[in-house]
């Protein structure tokens, strides 16, 4: 590459990286025997990053399977006057667990098209495996679109500079489109929740939990907006229950 042989070693001549490498020798050095230091750190991040997202994965997979056995034995726990409440609660956070599924499927099959149609028209060679990726990578929260921005755009360099220079650009203009529109614009019609809400619930999830907090605030805003309209609705239906002459008798609304 120092060299100038190759499509690397033409990408390093192009953006003068030697030149770069020669100026910043110190820095390179220090930030190299901090890298090498900290491997084992990165290792265990990692690690430990690999096995939450497994984990939720599993969690997730189970209760989707075990959800109804889990209801009906827990059902005789719950007072009799409650129970079609209960059974509502449960068929709607179901739903609103099913919605967020299938609107971040969408949403990462919008990202893999996109990018197919931005990688083809640059010329960058295998565009359909690399829109696969970032389809993919879009599936993790917070880093996902963000990796899969990566290495298409490191493909787009090694084909020209001006490829890499547009397809950054594209991915970024693209990220804050989905961040900012065409998620809370989907969930709010697959998870029923208010775009707003969308938007909030993930802040306050990556805020407080990180990326696993990113997995579950939707899902979970859908479900807290079902029990609180179940609840309010159950309030106003013991509102209209009045003592009558031979016990509680439901009086016409």
């Amino acid at each position: 590459a120092a060299n100038g042989t190759g499509p690397l070693g033409r990408l390093v001549t192009r953006l003068h990286l030697n030149n770069l490498v020669n100026d910043h020798q110190d820095q390179l050095s220090r930030w190299a025997e901090n890298v090498g230091g900290s491997s084992l750190t990165i290792a265990r991040s990692v690690l430990g990053g690999v096995l939450e997202f497994l984990t939720i994965f599993v969690i997730t997979f189970l209760f989707l399977t075990q959800s109804s056995a889990m209801g009906e034995a827990l059902l005789p726990a719950i007072p009799f006057r409650r129970r079609a409440a209960a059974k509502r609660v449960g068929l709607d956070a179901a739903a609103a667990v099913s919605g967020y599924m299938i609107g971040n499927l969408l949403i990462s099959l919008v990202a893999g098209v996109t990018a197919f149609i931005c990688l083809l028209a640059l010329g960058v060679p295998n565009p359909a495996v690399l829109a696969l990726w970032v389809a993919f990578a879009d599936l993790i929260p917070l880093v996902g679109a963000t990796i899969g921005a990566i290495v298409a755009v490191l493909a787009a360099f090694l084909h020209s500079t001006t490829a890499g220079i547009i397809a950054i650009i594209f991915f970024v203009v693209y990220q804050q489109f989905e961040n900012g529109v065409l998620q809370p614009a989907v969930m709010s019609r697959t998870v029923k929740v208010n775009p707003l809400l969308v938007i909030l619930s993930v802040l306050l999830g990556v805020e407080l939990f990180g990326y696993i907090g990113a997995i579950l605030s939707i899902p979970l805003a859908g479900s807290l907006q079902v029990l609180l309209k179940e609840v309010w609705h159950e309030f106003r239906r013991d509102r209209l229950v009045t003592p009558g002459d031979e016990g509680l008798t439901l009086s016409s609304p």
